[in-house]
């Protein structure tokens, strides 16, 4: 898995915590077919991933859905396919991608030193950004993206 499973690690540490009853956890790994189609219209879509983008090993990035789709600049091996597929299916998605920086990409069974010693952190700060109240409200959205990530 190496590094590249870090969303996966999260995903299962945190799934048991959320403060909302009403948010459904897909542990999707590389399965997008199966991904789709537990996403229905009109959902709001959080992803983790892992990303490259030349930031330090641990350190979080908030990338609004919509922005990547519009971009089309994929931060991930992973959810390339997945909003290649969300958008031909014209499910009108909103919703962001907690990108978490990766120290190196190899094939392993272990994640790296780095996200090893910082993912109790990397867990608490996804939990805050997915438990956050503010999350749906679009009013809040930029003001929140911007200062979860360093409270």
């Amino acid at each position: 898995m190496g590094d590249d499973g870090i969303g996966i690690l999260v995903g299962e540490n945190i799934k048991n915590k959320l403060k909302y009853d009403n948010i459904k956890f897909i542990i999707g790994e590389i399965d997008t077919e199966y991904c789709i189609e537990e996403v229905y219209k009109n959902d709001f879509l959080i992803i983790i991933d892992s990303i490259c983008t030349g930031k330090s090993p641990g350190s979080l990035s908030l990338l609004n859905i919509h922005d990547i789709m519009s971009s089309r600049q994929f931060y991930s091996q992973h959810e390339q396919a997945l909003m290649t597929l969300v958008n031909s299916y014209s499910k009108y998605n909103s919703g962001f991608l907690i990108g978490i920086e990766i120290s190196s990409i190899n094939l392993c069974n272990s994640i790296s030193k780095e996200l090893y010693n910082s993912f109790d952190e990397i867990c608490y700060k996804i939990l805050k950004i997915v438990n956050s109240s503010y999350i749906h409200s679009s009013l809040y959205y930029d003001y929140f993206f911007e200062n979860a990530l360093y409270e």
